[in-house]
């Protein structure tokens, strides 16, 4: 996690693209270790679909993706992590769903609107991220 979040602060940092690529990758070797350890767990199959996303690679996001929302499928970080990867492949009304659903079991408002990978989504009235 703390390479994923030094990649996510070099991804929206100006010109830092190719480092941010760099940790996420760092990311995912460490991740892919971890699931050996358990394979079902669902933070680490959730952040695996978060970084890979982020380097390109939608089928690994996908399959990461699809294990940690059917063993977890109420999990506010693995939703959240969900709507971060199906924001990503322009898939904006299940993103938005994936938040509803991560606020309603209790997830921060405040993290996801201070999230730049949702500031494409608008914040409707009355929306649950008001």
């Amino acid at each position: 996690m703390i390479w994923g979040n030094l990649a996510d602060a070099l991804y929206w940092s100006p010109g830092r693209r190719t480092e941010a690529t760099k940790n996420y990758q760092k990311a995912l070797v460490i991740g892919k270790a971890t699931l050996q350890v358990n394979a079902d767990d669902v933070l680490t199959l959730a952040y695996l679909a978060d970084y890979s996303i982020m380097v390109g690679d939608e089928e690994s996001a996908n399959q990461y993706l699809r294990r940690a929302l059917k063993l977890a499928p109420t999990n506010g970080e693995v939703l959240f992590r969900a709507a971060i990867v199906l924001n990503h492949l322009a898939k904006k009304d299940e993103a938005f769903s994936c938040l509803k659903q991560a606020i309603a079991v209790g997830y921060s408002k405040n993290i996801i609107r201070d999230t730049p990978d949702f500031a494409n989504i608008p914040v409707r009235t009355g929306s649950p991220l008001q």
